[in-house]
């Protein structure tokens, strides 16, 4: 019983552990596919938008917002970016999640 149990906890983490990947992996597509153009995904220098590296640890996303780094701000940006940013309306809130992970990982 204890073999099945184990077996089923190392089930749940590699399956989440799966999807976290493949989270991760779709964020990079609509990264590559909707950002680079702006942002740099491995340096912190300025492309149009500042660049992407360790984003996600940083205190706020831009040094004028006081707001703190986190999905629901990200979420907020996206939909109302500032500055010359264009808006995305159209990402879902599973491709904002996907792209937020992708962040995170920079």
């Amino acid at each position: 019983m204890k073999h099945l149990a184990l077996g089923l906890v190392l089930f749940v983490v590699l399956a989440g552990k799966a999807e976290d990947d493949a989270s991760v992996k779709r964020g990079g597509y609509i990264f590559m596919n909707r950002c680079v153009m702006c942002h740099f995904p491995d340096t912190r220098k300025t492309r149009v938008g500042p660049g992407m590296k360790g984003i996600i640890s940083q205190n706020s996303f831009f040094p004028a917002s006081k707001k703190r780094v986190s999905l629901k701000f990200f979420k907020e940006l996206l939909k109302k970016p500032a500055g010359i940013m264009p808006g995305f309306k159209d990402l879902s809130p599973r491709e904002i999640k996907d792209l937020y992970r992708y962040l995170e990982g920079l």
